[in-house]
C-alpha cells in the first residue's frame, strides 16, 4: 500500500483550486469554490502524517495459506466427481461447466498465491527500509 504525503496532497490541492477556479467567472461562484477547497484543506490538515516507524501491521483479516488450500481442496474434489460435487455444494452448476469451474477454480488459487508474494515481498522491502 502505498502512503501519500501531506505536503504533496495539500500542493496538489491548491493547484486543483486555481485550475478550478478559472472554470468560474462569478465572484460568488468564485468565493464557493474558493471556501470548499479551504474546508477540505482543513480537514486534510487535521489528518496524522504517516510516518513508518509510527505504523502498526495490522492482522490479516483472513488466512491466506488456508484459503488456497480449500480453494485447492474445491478443486480436487470437483475435478474427482464433478456430478457429487454439483449435487452436494454448488446445485445451480450442471456438467456443462465442468471445464469452465475447474479453470476458475485454479485461476482463483493462483491468483491469491500471486497476491500472497506480492504482499510478502512488500512486507519484506519495508521492514528492510525501516531499518
Amino acid at each position: 500500500m502505498g502512503y501519500m504525503r501531506k505536503d504533496e496532497v495539500m500542493k496538489t490541492l491548491q493547484e486543483d483550486l486555481e485550475t478550478t477556479l478559472a472554470c468560474y467567472d462569478g465572484k460568488e461562484e468564485r468565493d464557493i469554490v474558493k471556501f470548499c477547497y479551504e474546508c477540505i484543506g482543513i480537514e486534510l490538515d487535521k489528518l496524522p502524517q504517516y510516518v513508518q516507524e509510527n505504523a502498526v501491521e495490522q492482522p490479516k483479516i483472513y488466512d491466506v495459506d488456508k484459503v488456497i488450500d480449500q480453494l485447492e481442496e474445491e478443486k480436487e474434489y470437483a475435478n474427482a466427481d464433478f456430478e457429487e460435487y454439483v449435487q452436494e455444494i454448488e446445485p445451480c452448476l450442471d456438467a456443462e461447466y465442468d471445464d469452465t469451474f475447474s479453470q476458475g477454480m485454479e485461476r482463483a488459487i493462483k491468483i491469491l498465491k500471486q497476491e500472497k508474494e506480492t504482499v510478502e515481498k512488500h512486507n519484506k522491502n519495508t521492514r528492510r527500509n525501516a531499518i
